[in-house]
């Protein structure tokens, strides 16, 4: 938020049309920084974003070693334990624009996450397209589809 309020500050950009965008636990910062009140950002995109991180977190467990389960958790989440409803975007508040972009066959955040939040987004008149890539992983998709989905 405050680099491109920055960026805009020294007329690099203009400040009305500075989107923000991210892929995996990138694409959840993304959305959440919609919610903000002061947030600068017109839009948000996101590729394979995981946003309800405690549901994420438990599912890592279960296919993950506990050691990197854990270390996951720390890295993205700090020592403590967060208050589990910080760990989820808070719809209500998002009021700009949001792409989804999710691969149906990415093995490290199920498309769900990505289905869900579109879903939630819609039901509180949110402005929401959801592409759902047939492959690509964790990832943007294939290459034929990456040129295709940036210049929509």
């Amino acid at each position: 938020i405050d680099g491109a309020r920055w960026v805009a500050s020294q007329g690099w950009a203009d400040g009305r049309r500075v989107g923000v965008a991210g892929a995996s636990f990138g694409g959840f910062l993304a959305v959440l920084a919609l919610s903000r009140p002061e947030t600068p950002f017109v839009a948000a995109a996101s590729v394979g974003g995981a946003f309800d991180l405690e549901r994420w977190l438990r599912e890592t467990r279960r296919r993950e070693a506990a050691f990197v389960a854990e270390t996951q958790r720390v890295w993205l989440l700090g020592p403590e334990r967060p208050d589990p409803g910080s760990l989820r975007i808070p719809v209500q508040s998002v009021r700009r624009p949001v792409l989804l972009l999710h691969a149906e066959d990415d093995g490290t955040v199920e498309s769900a996450q990505s289905v869900e939040l579109a879903a939630a987004l819609g039901a509180v008149g949110t402005a929401v397209e959801l592409v759902r890539l047939n492959a690509g992983g964790h990832s943007i998709g294939t290459a034929d589809q990456r040129e295709g989905v940036w210049t929509r």
